[in-house]
């Protein structure tokens, strides 16, 4: 009877060892499944923004350079060229530049 006892012991002690192994293999699996999976997501992350510099350098070389002319200047050297006085070349200027919509910006006396 003593025996059997102790052959049960060894076969519990055996099973619980593999029961715990087991376990500590499911364990190690996951965390290992989640390291790769953070890699993952920062190999991804850096290769989006990899992919959105290039679209955009992509996209800005179709860009014409545009020349800025400044418009303060401009609008000074029309009014000197008119005979008109200040307001109503500002009227003038406004009635061109508005596509005819004449002074509705500008309807208040100045």
């Amino acid at each position: 009877m003593m025996k059997n006892q102790v052959i049960d012991l060894a076969l519990a002690s055996v099973a619980a060892f593999g029961a715990g192994y087991i376990v500590h293999e499911l364990v190690n699996n996951a965390e290992e499944a989640k390291r790769q999976a953070r890699r993952m997501a920062r190999r991804t992350r850096r290769a989006g923004r990899r992919v959105k510099k290039l679209i955009i350098t992509k996209i800005n070389s179709f860009k014409k350079p545009v020349e800025e002319e400044p418009i303060e200047e401009l609008f000074e050297e029309e009014i000197e060229a008119t005979d008109l006085p200040a307001e109503e070349a500002v009227a003038a200027h406004c009635a061109n530049n508005a596509g005819g919509r004449g002074l509705s910006v500008l309807s208040a006396k100045w």
